[in-house]
This record gives structure tokens, C-alpha cells and sequence, in this order.
């Protein structure tokens, strides 16, 4: 038979369980809430970004110099090799084709067998524009 002492003990213990679940309850609820806030302040960013479109060229100049700065190794395809004069240009997706020079270049010589090939390299900025360093296949 069950004591009056033991009747108490669970109801304490159902009582103590139900303030334990409320407050969990409670907790996720914050979370849905930040989490539906988040979504919101995102979703109006991506409006933001499409109504107030930035011109794609100043972006795209902006991106170059910044990965230009951060010396970040790129790729891309030889496109093409003028080799009685020693340079040759590479096709990247990003920067259009970037000249390279022989000195440049991992090989001592310059070869049409090297065209459509990809390779690695770094730019840099001249006064002329943009052009590829390091160049490795």
C-alpha cells in the first residue's frame, strides 16, 4: 500500500518535472523566435542586395584587387602563346585574360603544346594592367 509520504514525494516530483519542461518549452521558443528573426533579417538583406544592385564591373574590380591583395593563388587555362616574342595570355573566369611573360612562366621556353592547358598562378598589378605571376602547370 501507498503512504500518504509517498503520494506527496511524486506530486513534488510531477510538480518539479512540469517546471523543468516549461522552462525547456520556454527556451525553444526563444530559439524558434531568434531563429525566424534571423531568417527574416536575411531575407530583407537578399531584397536589399537585388533592388540596390551594384554595378557588376565595380564588384568585379573590387574582387580582383582584393584577392590580388590576399595573394591568392588562381587558376586558369592558357589561352594563348605568342612564343617568338615570349608571352602568352591565360583565361581566367574571373579576370579575362591575364598576360604572363616567359620569365613568369615554370618552363624555360614557351611551346604551342602548352596552349588549353590549366595552370596556377598569382596577378599582380602593373601599369598596364593585370598580370600573371608564377605561373605553374
Amino acid at each position: 500500500m501507498t503512504s500518504l509520504n509517498d503520494f506527496r514525494n511524486m506530486y513534488w516530483s510531477i510538480i518539479e518535472k512540469n517546471k523543468i519542461l516549461k522552462k525547456e518549452l520556454q527556451i525553444k521558443d526563444n530559439m524558434l523566435e531568434r531563429l525566424h528573426d534571423t531568417i527574416e533579417d536575411l531575407n530583407k538583406e537578399i531584397y536589399n542586395l537585388k533592388i540596390n544592385k551594384i554595378d557588376n564591373t565595380e564588384t568585379i574590380e573590387l574582387q580582383k584587387k582584393l584577392d590580388i591583395y590576399e595573394k591568392k593563388v588562381l587558376y586558369g587555362t592558357i589561352k594563348t602563346i605568342i612564343a617568338h616574342k615570349g608571352f602568352g595570355y591565360i583565361s581566367g573566369d574571373n579576370y579575362g585574360d591575364v598576360y604572363f611573360h616567359v620569365s613568369d612562366f615554370c618552363k624555360d621556353e614557351l611551346d604551342h603544346r602548352y596552349v588549353n592547358m590549366v595552370v596556377e598562378f598569382s596577378i599582380t598589378i602593373t601599369n598596364r594592367g593585370y598580370r600573371a605571376v608564377n605561373v605553374k602547370i
